[in-house]
C-alpha cells in the first residue's frame, strides 16, 4: 500500500472540493427554481425539469401502530462499512 497519510490527505482535499462544488451547484439550481417543467438547452448540456409526486412514510407513526414482533420480523440488517475523513484540529490553522 502506498503512503497512508498521503492517501488520507488526498481524500480529504477532494472531499473539500466536492463539498464546495455541491454548494455551487445547489445555488445555481436555486436560481432555476422558477422554471416550468420542460427541456432547456445550453451550449453543451441540456437541462430537463420534471415535476412528480414523491411518497414517503412516517416511520415513527408506523412504529407506534405495529408490534415490536412485526417490526423485528420485517427488519433487514446488512453489514456496512464507512470511511470518514475529517480535518484534524491541529491542521485547521495550517
Amino acid at each position: 500500500m502506498t503512503n497512508l497519510s498521503t492517501i488520507i490527505d488526498q481524500i480529504g482535499a477532494l472531499e473539500a472540493q466536492k463539498a464546495k462544488l455541491e454548494r455551487e451547484v445547489k445555488a445555481m439550481k436555486a436560481a432555476l427554481e422558477e422554471l416550468s417543467a420542460g427541456k432547456y438547452e445550453g451550449e453543451r448540456f441540456a437541462l430537463t425539469v420534471s415535476e412528480f409526486d414523491t411518497t414517503t412514510y412516517d416511520n415513527e407513526a408506523i412504529r407506534a401502530h405495529c408490534s415490536p414482533q412485526l417490526l423485528a420480523a420485517h427488519r433487514i440488517v446488512k453489514p456496512s462499512r464507512r470511511l470518514a475523513v475529517s480535518v484534524r484540529k491541529d491542521a485547521m490553522a495550517a
